[in-house]
Formats: C-alpha cells, structure tokens, sequence
C-alpha cells in the first residue's frame, strides 16, 4: 500500500526533523523534499522523485515558456536530502518559510510519498470536510474519468 497513516512530530531549533521509521525504510537512505499542493511539502525517494518528474517533465518542449515557468517553479523548490547520524532530515528553511512550518508538523503518507505540514494548517485542513464527503467527490471524479 506504500505510505499511510499521520504522525506528529516537532522540529528541534536546528530544523531538523525525525521521519517515521516505518517511513524511513521505504524513503531509502537519500530522498528529495520539495513544496506540494496546499502549502505542504512533499518527500519522496530520490528513486521515486526522478520517475514522477521523468514522467511529467521527461519530454518538455524548451520552447514552452508555460511548461518550462512549470520546471523552474518546481525544480527551484526541490532539494537532495539524507539523514544525519541521529536519523533526522534537515528541512531547507525555504521550504519551511513556504509551508508555514515553526514547530508542530503532521507527517501524512500518501501512497508513494509523504507530505509535511504545519500542524495547525493540517489540523484545519482536514476539519474541511468529512470522510464520506471526500469519497463521494472522488466516485464522482472517477466517473468522469
């Protein structure tokens, strides 16, 4: 099933952050951490990184001002990371500053990433809407489909 469920964790005063160690095993030993949807941030394995961006990027037209706008905003955001000798990612400040992220985080799996948040946007991100509601929406999104 890949990643799943929700952690809460603290970032220490250095930045750092403690990845879940169920989390750990599947990320590897290097991973990359950009921005994602919702002010949140995404991780994934270096491995995993290169074949989603392969696959959305792999053969972008040079000429494309609004596809390459696209690679830059999302490869400007986007760093190689490993784990300290604690076992701990260093969030880029950057990365914090987008994501809103001071202290309390929520680490989410999702599938074959994880998402970082702010725990307070995460906590009011998910009070948004009910189980049942986002089910719906997505049966109806995948007839469509």
């Amino acid at each position: 099933m890949g990643f799943s469920g929700t952690h809460i964790h603290q970032v220490d005063d250095n930045g750092r952050i403690r990845i879940p160690s169920a989390f750990k095993d599947e990320l590897g030993v290097q991973c990359k951490i950009g921005i994602g949807a919702n002010h949140c941030l995404w991780v994934r394995s270096a491995e995993k990184f290169d074949a989603a961006y392969k696959k959305k990027f792999g053969d972008i037209d040079t000429t494309d001002v609004d596809k390459v706008a696209a690679l830059r905003k999302y490869t400007s955001k986007c760093y190689n990371v490993e784990y300290d000798k604690q076992g701990r990612l260093l969030l880029p400040m950057q990365l914090k500053k987008f994501a809103g992220i001071d202290k309390n985080i929520a680490i989410i799996g999702v599938e074959d990433w994880i998402e970082i948040w702010d725990l307070d946007k995460w906590n009011e991100y998910d009070s948004l809407t009910t189980f049942d509601e986002v089910m719906a929406d997505f049966n109806n999104l995948s007839k469509r489909i």
